[in-house]
């Protein structure tokens, strides 16, 4: 297993030089990963190993795919991989999907509104800055934004955040899980030019994660799907004012569901 990961690992430098044989290298590896996690053969030293691989994995599929194909080609082909680790490999008790003493549709409405402020907040003041532009809805990417949405709260709250609190306290399994879902959203090819956009992330990772902590899985997942869909309707030229908007408009989310909600 070792050798396979080092054989991936250093097969990357190649990308440019011969991509054929470096995917085949990779996929030889995911497929060995699947196997093993499936017929429960493969022995991981600790939990960490086990998520550093398949976050790994996953960044390094999106590279591929984006070295190969286009962007939302690469997206696509990753979140397949994701579907597939989730349901082939994790099991998530009924109990992590609503954890609030609350009504279904209390935990409804409390979910999409959670969802929707920081996309009332960071409008409104972006188009009071005229920095907003309301163009046609890009519905082709919808089936696509709420489909990663769910997969994504699956994957980062009940399966690394989860995995993470059984051997780090609180504070390190709360900070390790919203950078690894920040820059889980950003391309490597174009790191720097991005990570003006970093804090945006950050703090998307601090609402899910507080809806989760707060009210349970499905709320996180209510919360993402709606944020995500309410995006496509507008478009935002990221600056340094812009993302410092975005950012405020989240803060006051938080501020709102930790003391209010």
């Amino acid at each position: 297993m070792l050798n396979n990961i080092r054989v991936c690992l250093l097969s990357i430098p190649s990308l440019v030089v011969d991509s054929k044989l470096a995917v085949s290298h990779f996929l030889y590896f995911l497929i060995q990963v699947f196997v093993g996690m499936s017929s429960g053969t493969l022995e991981w030293k600790n939990n960490v190993v086990r998520i550093f691989l398949i976050y790994v994995s996953l960044i390094l599929i999106r590279e591929l795919s984006l070295l190969l194909m286009n962007r939302a080609s690469g997206s696509l082909f990753m979140y397949i991989f994701l579907a597939l680790f989730i349901l082939f490999t994790q099991k998530i008790e009924e109990k992590h999907y609503i954890t609030a003493q609350l009504g279904f549709l209390d935990v409804f409405y409390a979910s999409t509104l959670a969802g929707l402020m920081p996309r009332y907040f960071s409008v409104m003041i972006l188009g009071l800055t005229g920095q907003l532009v309301i163009g046609p809805p890009q519905m082709g990417i919808l089936p696509l934004l709420i489909i990663s949405s769910i997969i994504e709260e699956i994957f980062f709250r009940a399966c690394i955040y989860s995995n993470l609190r059984c051997f780090l306290n609180y504070k390190g399994a709360y900070l390790t899980t919203i950078i690894l879902y920040a820059f889980f959203h950003i391309p490597l090819n174009s790191l720097l030019n991005l990570l003006l956009i970093l804090p945006i992330y950050l703090f998307s990772g601090i609402l899910l994660q507080e809806v989760y902590l707060k009210w349970g899985l499905a709320p996180s997942i209510i919360t993402h799907i709606v944020y995500n869909i309410i995006g496509v309707f507008y478009v935002v030229e990221f600056s340094l004012a812009s993302v410092s908007i975005v950012s405020l408009a989240f803060i006051i989310t938080l501020l709102l569901i930790r003391f209010l909600a």
